[in-house]
């Protein structure tokens, strides 16, 4: 797959993430008001898509998959809707929350199994550690296994792409409406709790994923 083909994949997955937000759309603008909003954050990614990194590993794509969606629907409330941005943060958690549920009701039945067994079954514990294995690219993620005996997983992320490619537009604090997200994921997962005491969107240098057996 070359860029362009890559760029035009997230444009039509951009479409569809804005699609599942409908309701929140309609609900804050007025009813009708989606189809002109598309049309903004359609621009706004337009604008912004030279910058958009072209990842080839699954787990950096994977990570990067919320990032046209944030900033596109941010610039959008800001630039074209005159929201503060306190206003416009409230309105994309609230896209973001609404997708990830979304996408958990939607869940391929496959993983959905995974998930709800990940904890309970070690073979499925060398199966959650790759989605902490990332090859090096520029604005991907880089993250280092830990001994942690009192946890299921431990896991250190020291590189966040999203973080940095957010910081690049100017728009580092969407990063922690993204980070936020993880916790809806864990709804999924219900032998395994998620702490996270450090996060790089919050200044810290590491994010500190812990997954704890819940007993």
């Amino acid at each position: 797959m070359n860029r362009t083909r890559y760029i035009q994949r997230l444009r039509a997955d951009l479409i569809r993430k804005l699609n599942i937000s409908r309701l929140i759309i309609d609900e804050t603008f007025g009813s009708n008001s989606y189809v002109r909003f598309e049309e903004f954050a359609l621009s706004e990614f337009d604008k912004f898509s030279d910058t958009i990194p072209f990842l080839r590993d699954k787990n950096n794509q994977a990570n990067f998959s919320y990032g046209p969606l944030l900033l596109a629907t941010f610039r959008t409330l800001t630039h074209r809707y005159a929201c503060t941005e306190v206003r416009a943060m409230d309105i994309v958690g609230q896209v973001i929350e609404h997708l990830a549920h979304h996408e958990l009701e939607h869940m391929h039945p496959a993983l959905k199994f995974a998930y709800a067994n990940v904890g309970k079954y070690s073979l499925l514990q060398n199966i959650m550690q790759g989605y902490f294995k990332y090859s090096h690219e520029p604005l991907g993620w880089q993250a280092v296994l830990r001994e942690d005996k009192e946890a299921y997983i431990a896991a250190d992320m020291t590189t966040c792409g999203l973080f940095q490619w957010l910081s690049l537009n100017h728009t580092p604090q969407l990063c922690a409406v993204a980070c936020a997200s993880d916790y809806i994921t864990m709804e999924s997962i219900p032998h395994l709790k998620l702490e996270r005491k450090e996060t790089i969107a919050n200044g810290d240098p590491i994010c500190s994923f812990r997954y704890i057996q819940k007993t």
